[in-house]
């Protein structure tokens, strides 16, 4: 029987970076997401609201710590995150007549990481959304693609202004999109 040198040498790399690592204390730290944000909102109807704004989330729990059979620390991801949108920029159509103006978005929910990816989906969540221009707020289910840097969001608002209820969408693009379409070779988050 021959052995070959690329499992020897996988099995002593192993061997060396476990008794590296063992013992070693491994920080128990939440995660936190914070980035520039696009947005197309559709909240009084087929025309749209065009927004920039600035998205964080944060887990809502430390990172989980656990040790493989060699002693070396596995960390463990956090699930939960608290999720914070605002942005602002121009709405074609304030409120309801066409006229355009100056309008803001924001959200405020809990989104949940997935481990597996279900049809590129990779979160999903609920949030309270509320608007100026035109004045409304309600409730909105969001759902990430792409590691989640896109996200859709959709669900319903009172605008007080317009006295009625809508179905409301809204499509946010954020700043790593470029590269998981492949546009751009590598997107740095800091």
């Amino acid at each position: 029987m021959r052995l070959t040198r690329a499992p020897v040498l996988a099995t002593l790399i192993l061997a060396l970076s476990a008794a590296g690592l063992a013992g070693q204390e491994v920080p128990r730290l939440r995660s936190h997401r914070h980035m520039a944000v696009g947005n197309v909102a559709f909240l009084t109807g087929a025309r749209p609201a065009l927004l920039a704004g600035y998205l964080v989330q944060t887990s809502l729990a430390r990172n989980g710590v656990g040790v493989d059979e060699f002693g070396v620390p596995t960390v463990f991801p956090p699930r939960w995150f608290g999720h914070l949108l605002v942005s602002g920029g121009w709405s074609f159509d304030t409120d309801g007549d066409g006229d355009g103006g100056l309008a803001a978005l924001g959200q405020l929910g809990l989104v949940r990481r997935l481990d597996d990816e279900w049809l590129t989906i990779s979160r999903i969540g609920l949030a309270a959304q509320g608007s100026l221009a035109p004045e409304g707020y309600g409730a909105v289910a969001r759902f990430g693609f792409f590691h989640g840097n896109a996200a859709l969001s959709m669900g319903w608002m009172r605008f007080t202004e317009l006295d009625r209820d809508r179905f409301v969408v809204s499509a946010d693009l954020l700043r790593c999109i470029l590269q998981d379409l492949g546009l751009v070779r590598q997107c740095v988050v800091r």
